[in-house]
This record gives structure tokens, C-alpha cells and sequence, in this order.
């Protein structure tokens, strides 16, 4: 059975085109391997606020089986905050090598 994977990484203060790359990479991987990806880069604006973008992930985040963590997440306030939340909701947690 598919699960539905959130894949958590930074973007702001990042070049927006090489941050999609990362996670359209990720959710390549993580498609081929038979998992739904669910990708922030895909479902928020990048001329939305931050917290537009955070509430909207933060729910998507919810309905997922898993987190996928791009590196450099330690570096987004971000993908720390979906890293806490995944811990708390007792998700699978991955990251990228």
C-alpha cells in the first residue's frame, strides 16, 4: 500500500529554482519506489508569506504516513518545525544521504 511521504526542506533564502530541483528530486525517488510524495514546493506560492506557506504545510504534513527530510533541513526553521510536529505525531522520519 502507498503511504504519503511530506518532504521537508529548506527554501527561503535559497535560490527558489534550486530548491524545487531538491525536493522534485526527492519526490522522484521517493514516486519510484511506489509512495505519494507530497511536496510544499507544489501546494504553497512562493509569493505567499511564511506562515501562509507553514499553516498549509503543517496540514498537509498531518495527513501523510511520513517525512522525508531534504539536507540541510537543520538549517530552515521550517523544516525544524515539521521535523517536531512529525516526532509528535509518531511519523516514519527519513533523510536524505
Amino acid at each position: 500500500m502507498s503511504r504519503r511521504i511530506f518532504i521537508s526542506g529548506p527554501v527561503s533564502g535559497l535560490d527558489y529554482d534550486q530548491a524545487c530541483a531538491a525536493f522534485f528530486k526527492a519526490e522522484a525517488a521517493i514516486r519510484e519506489r511506489g509512495d505519494t510524495p507530497v511536496t510544499p514546493v507544489r501546494i504553497c506560492s512562493a509569493e505567499w508569506p511564511w506562515k501562509k506557506c507553514m499553516r498549509t504545510c503543517l496540514k498537509a504534513l498531518a495527513d501523510c504516513d511520513g517525512i522525508y527530510m531534504l539536507q540541510g533541513w537543520r538549517k530552515s526553521r521550517g523544516a525544524k518545525l515539521e521535523h517536531f510536529n512529525a516526532l509528535k505525531l509518531g511519523m516514519t522520519i527519513e533523510t536524505e544521504k
